[in-house]
């Protein structure tokens, strides 16, 4: 299973080897087969405008919700999209949604805005009830947070800039987001922020990110977290997507304001396998998925799919949808 949200993205890792259910959150919510030759739309929501965000964490069962707004249900499946219920009304507002993410079908974080502050909540019978934690991220309420990432019910990630100094921080949990600490990540100079973070196991782990205009870069963890380093040096491409299959084999999406720009790599980019741009992908790509060594999977701005069956060495067109600004998620490994 892969799912793509439009433009924030729940940041989970998957073993798509291991069944052959796919999903797509773009501005309605897509599914198909693996042997299919299109995707069909099962979103609950009518509204073909709205911004989906949530994630599967089987080919059975998934949540998603609306991005940005107050007293929106959120929508659980638990039959692969073919019905939806209703688990959270619009009198438990919670405030404007931006980040859902379930790991099992108990456990969840969910992050939301009131005016400029952020709210931090956690969820232990699958969105039904939640509980306010944002006294826990009390120092990083007034940072702009923009990815989180949990391993399992005790290790997670949040990624944010300071609002003054728009320098970056990573910060992580180890019990299950009651406390976080600062993470040593290395200085990059000029309004920084993390597009996403994504860990293959417990110790290895990358994040994109973005500064300026069209700029990005890409950090790299071996020690769980602890500490980052570089691992794309700073450049004219802003990184929105990374998705590694395992340790050494992966790649990344990014864009600039004339171009997108696909790497591949099987050495963790000590050297680039591919670099595709613009002139051989014909969009905006935001998202990336590996669903085995040959099968890549492209998509982003406007409603375009690509797909690779030669490892990433090239992409064709798979389908033109009738919606844009895909983001991708990761789901957790379904054999699990």
């Amino acid at each position: 299973m892969f799912v793509l949200f439009s433009f924030y993205k729940d940041l989970n890792k998957i073993d798509m080897t291991k069944k052959n259910h796919y999903f797509i959150f773009i501005m309605f919510v897509i599914f198909t087969i693996s042997n299919a030759q299109e995707w069909i739309n099962v979103s609950p929501i009518i509204d073909e405008y709205c911004v989906l965000l949530g994630n599967f964490i089987s080919e059975e069962e998934g949540w998603i919700i609306q991005m940005n707004l107050n007293g929106e249900p959120i929508y659980h499946t638990s039959d692969g999209a073919e019905t939806w219920e209703i688990i959270s009304t619009e009198e438990d507002s919670l405030g404007a949604k931006k980040m859902l993410h379930m790991i099992n079908e108990n456990l969840g974080w969910l992050i939301t805005t009131r005016g400029s502050d952020y709210q931090y909540y956690k969820t232990s019978d699958g969105c039904h009830h939640w509980e306010d934690m944002t006294i826990q991220i009390s120092h990083l309420i007034h940072e702009s947070l923009s990815s989180f990432f949990f391993l399992n019910q005790d290790v997670g990630f949040i990624a944010g800039r300071d609002s003054v100094s728009y320098t970056y921080t990573i910060h992580k949990t180890i019990n299950g987001g009651y406390d976080w600490y600062e993470t040593t990540i290395p200085v990059i100079v000029g309004g920084e922020y993390i597009t996403n973070i994504f860990f293959i196991n417990e110790m290895h782990g990358w994040a994109t990110g973005s500064y300026f205009a069209s700029l990005g870069y890409c950090l790299y963890t071996s020690d769980g977290g602890e500490n980052w380093e570089i691992l794309i040096e700073p450049g004219n491409v802003e990184f929105w997507d990374i998705h590694f299959l395992n340790n050494t084999k992966g790649g990344i999406a990014g864009r600039n304001s004339n171009q997108s720009v696909i790497l591949i790599t099987d050495n963790n980019f000590e050297t680039i396998l591919f670099n595709h741009n613009i002139y051989d992908i014909e969009l905006f790509a935001s998202t990336i998925c590996f669903q085995n060594e040959n099968t890549i999977w492209i998509a982003g701005e406007p409603g375009k799919v690509n797909r690779s069956t030669n490892g990433g060495e090239s992409f064709e067109l798979y389908q033109i949808l009738e919606a844009s600004g895909y983001v991708h998620n990761k789901s957790e490994q379904l054999d699990h």
